[in-house]
């Protein structure tokens, strides 16, 4: 996967960002508090950095917060920081386009 690149993810990038998602290695934890952490990352030639959020609920099923996490119609009745969402089209049965704006607190 290359960085500022927009294309169709194929199984490979799947599988890299999941690989992302369950290692800790070049991962530098900045915040943990009971079942919640959050690691960020440099990203190469960049400014940015990657962040990862990671929670384990021991009553929720991987499942059923996933579908949470991507129910459009659902996000508004639990995610008090959403300014507004909307959605743009399918680009294929795997990749959709949306927007998703928030608010901050400070």
């Amino acid at each position: 996967m290359r960085v500022n690149v927009a294309r169709v993810w194929e199984d490979a990038d799947y599988a890299r960002v999941r690989n992302m998602c369950e290692t800790t290695q070049g991962w530098q934890e900045v915040y943990k508090k009971k079942s919640i952490s959050i690691s960020i990352q440099s990203v190469p030639c960049s400014n940015y950095h990657m962040g990862k959020a990671v929670a384990t609920f021991a009553d929720v099923p991987a499942s059923v917060a996933y579908d949470v996490l991507h129910d459009s119609t659902y996000r508004p009745h639990w995610d008090r920081h959403m300014a507004a969402q909307c959605y743009i089209g399918r680009i294929n049965p795997n990749n959709d386009i949306g927007y998703y704006a928030c608010e901050f607190w400070c």
